[in-house]
């Protein structure tokens, strides 16, 4: 587009949404980045990466980073990053990462920030004993 606005309405096969700035309503997406601000309505997307602001609305999403700050009103995601805040109101997010966090009415978060770095260092131990496991029973093989 002209204006480097990227909008997608009721398009289920849309693999990524990219431009400056981002209008993402009623669809599906792989990813969704934008340089500027991202605005979001009754949508998915795997990723969404926003270089300033970002608002969801009804959607949700499993990694969602912006620069700026991140509102989420009726929605929710895996791990949310945000540069400033992130205010949640209605949601549920599985992990958040930012310099002030605002928890309105219904919302959850499932790990602060000292848990997900249990659950990483966990995740990582159990991932690199299996690995070894498996590089001993290789070499038995041979």
């Amino acid at each position: 587009m002209a204006d480097q606005q990227a909008e997608t309405n009721a398009d289920p096969t849309s693999q990524t949404a990219e431009a400056e700035v981002v209008y993402l309503s009623r669809s599906v997406a792989l990813a969704a980045r934008s340089g500027n601000e991202m605005w979001i309505s009754r949508s998915a997307a795997n990723a969404m990466v926003a270089g300033k602001d970002m608002q969801i609305s009804n959607s949700g999403g499993n990694a969602l980073v912006a620069g700026g700050n991140i509102e989420v009103s009726g929605g929710g995601g895996g791990v949310l990053v945000a540069g400033k805040s992130a205010i949640i109101n209605h949601g549920v997010v599985g992990m958040i990462f930012s310099q002030e966090t605002v928890l309105g009415e219904g919302s959850r978060v499932l790990m602060d920030r000292p848990q997900a770095i249990a659950f990483g260092a966990a995740l990582g131990a159990a991932f690199g004993t299996v690995c070894w496991l498996l590089s001993r029973s290789g070499a038995k093989k041979k």
